[in-house]
């Protein structure tokens, strides 16, 4: 059992670097081993992450990185980073959210895995907070400011952005995020996510439930926060939380479901679906409630009973598709941890028998399989939890298909796949590292789009010493001179001196070559003074 945990204590942002070395057993996350109905508390030896930092909101179990051993995605609200944990295959895990992801969300909600573009590999999509509509994105208080973000890197927190992250799975032990080019970054206030295939095509959807009671990060209200308590403090009178709670702004909102394009962007049908009513909601399931061969939502609400959506695909459509029920041996009755393919005609589809879903949700674990048109399947594999395989050929469509466990089945060998890369990585050309500039151009230009003191160095190429091998000139700062790496015979190069106050060897020629492509431009007075010292130079023709 992997137990979720958070702290209840306000940790100042200046000392977040402390607490990440320390240990709380109070407020970290737990794992408990399952000792023959006994749990053990193994979470120290099994190397999950027990700093006070943690907030933990979700929660997903899933093989990601396809080796047949179920590893851990854990979501962190506020500055802790996401936990990626890699099953190292003897009761321990490596947590490797920063070796396997370029970013992820900044104020973590649910988290759902699964198989969204039909490769074989599992994706993984976390929620945040960031509203779609300009009128929301200025009311409320979003991302930190450019100096919240850099204090966060430099005491090791790792790039968090407020956004809706989609993490495409590369194959390869890494990911590429994708949200913003698939088009769901921005959903609101979200709790669930659910990828699942809810118009029976053949590549699954995504459902988002979102909103939250009180718009307290609304910021008319935080100035009036501040108004208020300033008022009763010079009055000598007690706060009244209730007069707060009031004040605070209520906004409900539709939820998001969007249609997968086939082609890693998704469009939002919450109307054109029948989403469109809003609400404040948290957990949600999906399950086909009326046997038909869709699937159906439920959705908790706050202040509300609970919404129930029957999905008209079936009628609406005359789709097809396949359900798959597992029966596991032993103790796993349900086959926790197996994994199903289904191959039609030019498609594959890949789901895991993992019911945990979304936020505080747990679905079925029937597994549906959308088929479009295709009235039967070509095959379905079974992958079992204890690594063997079977595998039954010409399956009609539109059953539910009950498979139990069978002894003396194949052991699954996965075929490794023999890559030759197209590209190979080269040892840097020049040894160069260039100064980190620390100032914040914001602070001078707040509607600056990037800071201009980002932008250097910038590079120059030209045959300066005419020894007819083209030569670097890299760009310096205020605090740091430009520097010429000369090119010697074989490709390599070695770093040149700048003698100021001669022009031997070097002209107005040169010059010119330097200054045309550079985005900076360097005063040609300094080249005019500056004269390479190089090792035996090719004089010109």
């Amino acid at each position: 059992m992997f137990l979720l945990d958070h702290n209840v204590k306000k940790i100042d942002n200046m000392e977040l670097a402390r607490y990440k070395s320390q240990t709380d057993e109070l407020a970290s996350n737990k794992l408990f081993r399952n000792d023959n109905g006994h749990f053990t508390d193994v979470s120290k030896t099994a190397g999950i992450v027990q700093n006070p930092l943690t907030f933990g909101l979700g929660v997903a179990i899933a093989d990601i990185n396809n080796d047949g051993w179920p590893d851990i995605y854990v979501t962190n609200d506020y500055n802790e980073p996401d936990y990626l944990y890699i099953n190292n295959h003897d009761g321990t895990f490596t947590e490797k959210s920063q070796q396997m992801l370029r970013h992820m969300s900044h104020f973590s909600m649910g988290v759902d895995i699964a198989d969204f573009n039909n490769d074989g590999l599992n994706d993984i999509l976390s929620l945040d907070m960031l509203p779609e509509d300009n009128h929301r994105q200025k009311s409320l208080q979003l991302e930190e400011n450019y100096e919240s973000f850099a204090l966060m890197q430099n005491q090791g927190l790792y790039k968090q952005y407020m956004r809706n992250m989609l993490q495409l799975n590369n194959g390869d032990g890494t990911f590429s995020e994708i949200g913003q080019l698939a088009g769901v970054s921005n959903t609101d206030w979200s709790w669930c996510p659910l990828i699942a295939d809810f118009d029976n095509d053949g590549y699954k959807d995504i459902f988002v439930s979102n909103g939250y009671l009180r718009d307290y990060t609304n910021k008319d209200f935080l100035r009036y926060w501040g108004d208020y308590k300033i008022k009763k403090a010079m009055a000598a009178e007690p706060f009244r939380l209730m007069d707060l709670v009031n004040a605070m702004p209520s906004t409900s909102i539709p939820h998001y479901i969007f249609r997968n394009n086939h082609n890693l962007t998704f469009t939002n049908k919450q109307v054109e679906w029948g989403l469109s009513q809003p609400g404040v909601s948290s957990g949600a399931v999906y399950a086909d409630l009326d046997n038909d061969g869709d699937l159906d939502l439920v959705i908790n609400n706050i202040n509300q009973p609970a919404s129930i959506y029957q999905n008209m695909s079936r009628e609406n459509n005359n789709t097809n598709y396949l359900a798959v029920k597992l029966k596991g041996t032993g103790k796993n009755t349900n086959a926790i941890g197996a994994k199903v393919y289904v191959y039609i005609p030019g498609n594959m589809q890949y789901q895991e028998v993992n019911p945990n879903r979304g936020y505080l949700s747990c679905v079925s674990t029937t597994l549906n399989f959308g088929l479009g048109d295709n009235k039967t399947v070509d095959s379905v594999r079974i992958i079992w939890p204890d690594q063997t395989t079977q595998t039954m050929a010409s399956v009609n469509a539109n059953q539910l298909l009950n498979i139990a466990y069978q002894s003396a089945l194949k052991p699954y060998t996965p075929a490794v796949a023999v890559n030759k890369p197209v590209f190979k990585h080269a040892d840097p050309v020049i040894d160069f590292k260039p100064d980190e500039i620390t100032l914040n151009d914001f602070k001078r230009q707040l509607l600056m789009l990037f800071m201009y003191s980002k932008t250097a160095p910038v590079i120059a190429k030209a045959d300066v010493n005419k020894d007819r091998l083209e030569d670097l000139f890299v760009s310096g700062t205020q605090d740091s001179p430009g520097k010429i790496y000369l090119q010697q015979p074989g490709g390599k190069f070695r770093e040149g001196s700048i003698v100021r106050g001669s022009t031997e060897n070097i002209g107005t020629t040169a010059a010119a070559v330097f200054l045309m492509p550079m985005v900076m431009v360097i005063p040609t007075s300094i080249l005019q003074k500056a004269v390479i010292r190089s090792m035996n130079p090719i004089p010109p023709n």
